[in-house]
């Protein structure tokens, strides 16, 4: 499967990947919500930019937010 046809895929596995986390883990693995209001701000910010040299940057916020935003589920 080529994650770039199907990026829904890919966002629903960071967030349920969150959830199992969490589940198995508990709070070991919360993230702040401080955190994540700052990941969010970087996120919109560099969006803004939105150059390639941070595309890598951006999937890997993106990717955090949905984590964090699965632990907080």
């Amino acid at each position: 499967m080529i994650f770039s046809k199907s990026p829904f895929f890919r966002f629903t596995l960071f967030f349920v990947l969150g959830i199992v986390a969490y589940h198995f883990l508990g709070d070991a693995v919360l993230i702040k919500w401080g955190v994540l209001l700052l990941a969010f701000i970087a996120y919109v910010f560099l969006s803004i930019k939105n150059t390639l040299r941070h595309q890598l940057l951006l999937s890997s916020l993106a990717f955090l937010l949905l984590f964090g935003l699965g632990t907080w589920r």
